[in-house]
């Protein structure tokens, strides 16, 4: 991941470089490649959602081209999936992006094999949504809904065990009404698909700081906005039927890895000990901890964000059978080399802030 591309991103106190890591390790499914998807995946994929995947069954239509940014008069015809996700392609070389040319469906849902982290509904039909709750309940993934129905527009956001669609609308019945008979104004589709956008990446970061059970209504006409508040419904027949945790299940707690001064002393395991702040300077090649002597090297957080650099990492012999300790001034470099270390097979583990300073000042 090329930080460099991020950096006025990064620069957001609530993102640095550990929330722009999140964003990169997030995998999200978007339901329809129609105008929403569209304005949504772009700022998506720029922002540095590292795996995106796109499905639609659609063909290009010459409608479509008013709404739809992405198609040009050449794309008639073709998936909407396909050329959505190639397009995007050309944004962020970096990411993973994918499409399905087919209908969603639960039983589509299981052959992706992906666990992903957040689903965002693009389509505009009842159906859709609720083979979506349903699999959000079912499989403990949070799902944001958009749409649009001439100059009005809504958003909300939901997560398993706070409430589910159901909720919200127990008596809700399939509706005809859609942008394609009804009619859309195309600057709408733009300024709901960065809204939906913009609140995906908080939610990311900020979780669980995010505005959950929060039902957004907009009249362009009017140019007002309305924020509704709703709780879950305790005799819910759809929250009932499953279980849940009130976490994403496939996101890694951030302090499983956590480890102290003492834990090195006390046990008998052969680390390697990896400082990360460039302000430090240390000559030798080891540190005497209680006469044990740990190898120690220091490299810069950027070296951990390089695939290149990370294999070569893994070919060092004196990295063989160790145990990667990884140390920064404040413990959020340490964190997110750890994890990043742990997804490419290696045991790493960060060392907790408060204990970093005595580990510097023993030679």
């Amino acid at each position: 991941m090329n930080l460099n591309k991020y950096s006025r991103q990064i620069a957001l106190p609530f993102i640095g470089i550990e929330g722009q890591v999140s964003l990169f390790q997030t995998k999200i499914l978007i339901i329809g490649a129609g105008a929403l998807s569209h304005s949504s995946s772009i700022y998506l994929t720029t922002s540095g959602i590292g795996h995106i995947s796109i499905i639609d069954f659609d063909i290009i239509e010459e409608s479509n081209l008013s709404r739809q940014i992405f198609f040009r008069q050449e794309d008639i015809g073709k998936y909407k999936a396909e050329i959505l996700s190639k397009n995007l392609k050309n944004y962020n070389k970096d990411l993973n992006i994918s499409f399905y040319n087919t209908k969603f469906t639960e039983n589509i849902f299981n052959e992706m094999k992906t666990n992903f982290d957040i689903i965002l509904n693009a389509s505009d039909n009842f159906e859709t949504r609720k083979i979506i709750n349903t699999i959000s309940l079912k499989y403990n993934i949070p799902w944001v809904d958009i749409g649009i129905f001439q100059t009005k527009a809504h958003y909300c956001l939901f997560k398993p065990g706070y409430g589910c669609y159901h909720c919200l609308f127990p008596d809700i019945i399939e509706s005809n009404e859609n942008c394609s008979l009804m009619g859309v104004l195309s600057p709408i589709c733009g300024i709901m698909g960065s809204f939906a956008a913009n609140e995906i990446i908080k939610f990311i970061i900020l979780n669980p700081n995010s505005k959950i059970n929060h039902y957004f209504n907009f009249n362009f006409m009017e140019n007002t906005f309305k924020e509704y508040y709703w709780t879950k419904n305790l005799e819910c027949e759809l929250c009932c039927n499953y279980k849940y945790s009130l976490e994403i299940k496939s996101k890694l707690k951030k302090d499983q890895y956590e480890i102290n001064f003492e834990h090195i002393l006390n046990r008998n395991d052969n680390y390697f000990i990896i400082y990360l702040d460039e302000d430090f300077k240390k000559t030798k090649q080891y540190l005497t901890l209680k006469q044990q002597s740990i190898p120690f090297i220091q490299k810069s957080i950027y070296h951990f964000f390089d695939n290149n650099k990370i294999e070569k990492l893994a070919n060092k012999h004196y990295f063989y059978n160790k145990k990667l300790i990884l140390i920064c001034k404040f413990g959020i470099k340490s964190k997110t080399a750890c994890d990043i270390l742990r997804k490419n097979k290696f045991h790493s583990y960060f060392l907790s802030k408060t204990q970093k300073q005595s580990i510097l000042n023993l030679d």
